[in-house]
């Protein structure tokens, strides 16, 4: 499946155009600390990550599972002790090849959710929204990191670089994978 990555940079770029089965073959950093500088052009850190019009953006980690049967798994979870101390999070979205949905007479995407949370205040928070395709809102206590060769890391990056990083990409949305298939 066709998914968007862009990379952490000092000076951010356009989203890169990838495919899930390539995920597993990308670069990889290792886990950033406090010290850890940003890189000028070496792509070892995920931004964010935009897969049918989703935008995947502030997480510690991120993991792509293409099960090759036209879904494609992401996990992102925070787990920084520094950042999240008591407020772990992560969601497991599943995205299905668009098909058919008779229910609005068109082609549509097929995704869904699950969610775990550490917080009783962000579990309440989540609860107060009637989310439509959230299956399953689970404790930290249930989730299973993915395997680590899947794993790979977002960094901090000051709030006006963050917010020029947005500026610099190019909007997708969910009709591009409604409307084609590569």
């Amino acid at each position: 499946m066709r998914l968007y990555v862009q990379w952490a940079l000092k000076e951010p770029k356009d989203w890169v155009r990838l495919y899930s089965d390539q995920w597993v073959n990308l670069p990889k950093g290792d886990i950033p600390t406090s010290e850890t500088e940003l890189p000028e052009k070496e792509e070892l850190y995920i931004n964010q990550i935009n897969i049918q019009g989703i935008a995947f953006r502030t997480y510690d980690h991120y993991a792509i599972h293409d099960d090759r049967t036209g879904c494609v798994k992401i996990t992102c979870w925070n787990d920084d002790l520094e950042d999240h101390d008591g407020d772990f999070y992560a969601v497991v979205w599943t995205f299905c090849n668009p098909r058919y949905d008779p229910i609005v007479g068109c082609v549509n995407t097929v995704q869904s959710w699950i969610t775990f949370v550490q917080s009783k205040e962000r579990r309440k928070n989540i609860e107060s929204y009637n989310i439509a395709n959230l299956k399953y809102l689970g404790s930290w206590e249930e989730f299973e990191e993915p395997e680590p060769e899947l794993t790979r890391h977002g960094i901090w990056m000051p709030d006006d670089l963050f917010e020029h990083s947005l500026e610099v990409v190019t909007p997708h949305g969910w009709y591009e994978w409604v409307l084609s298939t590569t």
